[in-house]
């Protein structure tokens, strides 16, 4: 059985959203598209091309494009509860900004909720290896 294909509107989205995350102006978005298809504006892709760019943009770039699913809502709960824990010990506040400097300095993202599940579980893991040498 074929897995279905997202629809037009939904791959066209996705592109955007990359363009976003990433912070592309105008003409090094049209620039992507030119490099990945010849092509420098999205609605002239067929569905083929704008699966081809999603694919390549979430692969060079380290992207996850695919709507957020329960794991990581619970992986970025569990990083949320170990930076609490965190700045209970230390008796300081420990920001959210704090994990995400983790995340950018291992996968190059800004934001947990760009992050996939194992990029997740390499903060988590981060974390809690921090909290062992704390502890002595």
């Amino acid at each position: 059985m074929r897995k279905r294909q997202p629809p037009r509107r939904v791959l066209l989205a996705k592109i955007h959203i990359a363009a976003t995350k990433m912070g592309l102006d105008e003409d090094t978005y049209r620039s992507m598209l030119h490099r990945y298809t010849g092509k420098t504006s999205a609605s002239e892709l067929t569905n083929n091309e704008l699966r081809y760019v999603v694919t390549q943009v979430e692969r060079d770039f380290g992207l996850n494009l695919s709507r957020p699913k329960g794991k990581t809502a619970g992986q970025i709960a569990k990083i949320k509860a170990l930076l609490t824990a965190k700045g209970q010990r230390d008796g300081v506040y420990i920001p959210i900004s704090y994990a995400e400097a983790i995340l950018k300095q291992q996968c190059g993202l800004e934001k947990l909720e760009w992050a996939n599940g194992k990029q997740l579980r390499a903060v988590i893991t981060a974390l809690i290896i921090a909290e062992k040498r704390a502890e002595g």
